[in-house]
C-alpha cells in the first residue's frame, strides 16, 4: 500500500523528518521519515491495523509522496518551517456534493490541479468533501471570474455540486499558516450561506460580521496588508463616500481622475482587489475603520 493512499484516508496526518516528542499522535518509522496520526480520531482497531501494516512493511513511499510536497507538510504539521519562496501564494478551499457515485474527489482534484497548470504547490483533499490548493502568484495567475468557471466546467465533468473560497495573495510571512488557517475558518462558516458558489471574504464580509465568524487575525493580517499602499488608502475613504465614483473623489481630493484611476489599476494589479468593485471597496473602508482608533 502506497503512503499517500493510506494520507488519502487519514487526511489529517502529516509526514516529519524528525519524531516528535508528544504522546498526542501515534507514530511509525517509514525510512528516514516519522508518519504521525492524530490518536483521538482512531479507533483502537484502527490502530492495531496501523501497527500492522507498518510493522510487515507494506507501507511504501512513492515519487508523488507527500514527503516531496514540503507545503502540505507545512500545513499539516504543527512544528515544521515554511518551505522558502519570494512569491506571493494563496489559499483556494473547496467543497464539493457528488450527483452521482461516478466520481472521487481526487479526480476533481486532479482535474483542477491540471488546469491551474504550473502555478499551483500543493494541492490535497482534507476529508471527502473538501480540499485546498495552494497557489503561486504569476501574471497568469486566475481571476475569480476565471476560477467560477473552471469550477462549473469541472461540476459538469464529475456531476458534482461545488463551493469554490478564493483567498487573498500574501507574502510568505511568518504566521501565514494562521491566516490561512483563518481563511478556511471563513470558508467552513460560509460556503453553505453563500449562493453564488466561487466567493472572497468581500463577498460575505456583513454575513461574517453578524454571525461573528469574522477572525481577527485575519482581519489584522488585511490590515497590515493595506498599510504597504498608503497612496491608496489616501484615496479609499472618498471613494466610499462618493459611491465609487473616480471622478468626485478625484475632486474632492485635489488629484488629477487620471492618477486616482492608476492607483487603483495599480492595486488591483498587485493584489487582485479592485476598489471599481463595491464588494471591494467597502471592504478596504472597513479595514480603514475598524483600525481608526489604534
Amino acid at each position: 500500500m502506497e503512503l499517500t493512499e493510506l494520507l488519502h484516508l487519514y487526511p489529517q496526518t502529516f509526514v516529519t523528518t524528525e519524531q516528535l516528542s508528544t504522546d498526542e499522535y501515534l507514530i511509525f518509522p517509514l525510512e528516514k521519515y516519522f508518519v504521525n496520526f492524530f490518536r483521538d480520531s482512531l479507533s483502537q482497531t484502527e490502530k492495531h491495523l496501523l501497527e500492522t501494516l507498518f510493522r510487515q512493511g507494506q507501507i511504501t513511499l512513492n515519487s508523488i509522496s507527500p514527503i516531496n510536497d514540503p507545503w502540505r507538510v507545512y500545513l499539516t504539521s504543527p512544528s515544521t518551517m515554511m518551505p522558502e519562496t519570494d512569491k506571493l501564494v494563496r489559499q483556494i478551499s473547496f467543497h464539493l456534493e457528488f450527483i452521482t457515485n461516478d466520481f472521487k474527489i481526487s479526480d476533481w482534484l486532479t482535474a483542477l490541479s491540471q488546469m491551474l497548470a504550473d502555478n499551483y504547490l500543493t494541492a490535497y483533499s482534507l476529508n471527502e468533501t473538501t480540499g485546498i490548493i495552494i497557489e503561486n502568484y504569476t501574471n497568469q495567475s486566475s481571476t475569480l471570474s476565471e476560477l467560477d468557471g473552471i469550477r462549473q466546467t469541472l461540476d459538469e465533468d464529475f456531476s458534482t455540486k461545488s463551493h469554490m473560497f478564493i483567498g487573498n495573495f500574501w507574502k510568505p510571512i511568518d504566521n501565514l499558516k494562521e491566516i490561512f488557517q483563518a481563511e478556511e475558518q471563513v470558508f467552513e462558516s460560509e460556503w453553505s450561506y453563500f449562493h453564488g458558489q466561487t466567493f472572497k471574504l468581500q463577498h460575505v464580509l456583513f454575513h461574517c460580521l453578524y454571525c461573528q465568524a469574522l477572525p481577527a487575525k485575519l482581519v489584522d493580517a488585511y490590515y497590515q496588508y493595506l498599510l504597504n499602499y498608503p497612496e491608496v488608502i489616501e484615496i479609499i475613504p472618498q471613494l466610499y463616500l462618493q459611491q465609487g465614483n473616480v471622478s468626485l473623489a478625484a475632486k474632492k481630493l485635489y488629484l488629477h481622475r487620471n492618477t486616482v484611476q492608476y492607483r487603483i489599476e495599480k492595486f488591483y494589479h498587485e493584489t487582485s482587489i479592485s476598489l471599481k468593485q463595491m464588494d471591494d471597496l467597502v471592504f478596504c473602508y472597513f479595514l480603514l475603520a475598524a483600525h481608526s482608533n489604534n
